[in-house]
């Protein structure tokens, strides 16, 4: 699921989801929604953005970690 990988990016980057949603400007518990309810594009972007790896990444679609296009 895109929340576990997101979680696991934040550990592998010393920070917290709390601390990922409020620096995004996200709602609160935001994320952890995300397990039922599909984000939206823009929202993926910007914590593909946040944490530089690419959408296919945060989808489970390929295993590279570095946004290819940075």
């Amino acid at each position: 699921m895109i929340s576990e990988k997101i979680k696991m990016l934040c550990e592998k980057n010393g920070t917290t989801v709390f601390r990922l949603e409020k620096d995004c400007g996200f709602s609160k518990s935001c994320i952890i929604k995300w397990d039922s309810a599909s984000p939206t594009i823009a929202k993926l972007t910007i914590v593909a953005d946040y944490f530089n790896v690419s959408l296919d990444y945060l989808a489970g679609r390929t295993g590279e970690y570095i946004n290819p296009e940075n």
